[in-house]
């Protein structure tokens, strides 16, 4: 199958959650039989608004 894309942006007030965002996408790909590579591509830490992720994932 063909691979696709997305960009995910995630939102929120509360601080250290970004680490489980990439745990979730991971466990999401492994539980549907989807490969999934996640990067991060902005990030709150670096002075942006909120913490953006590009998601690749290919279905099995």
């Amino acid at each position: 199958m063909e691979e696709k894309s997305l960009s995910l942006h995630y939102r929120s007030d509360r601080e250290g959650l970004t680490p489980m965002i990439l745990g979730l996408v991971k466990g999401l790909g492994s539980r549907f039989d989807t490969e999934v590579h996640i990067t991060q591509t902005q990030s709150r830490d670096d002075g942006a608004e909120h913490d953006e992720f590009l998601v690749i994932y290919k279905p099995n």
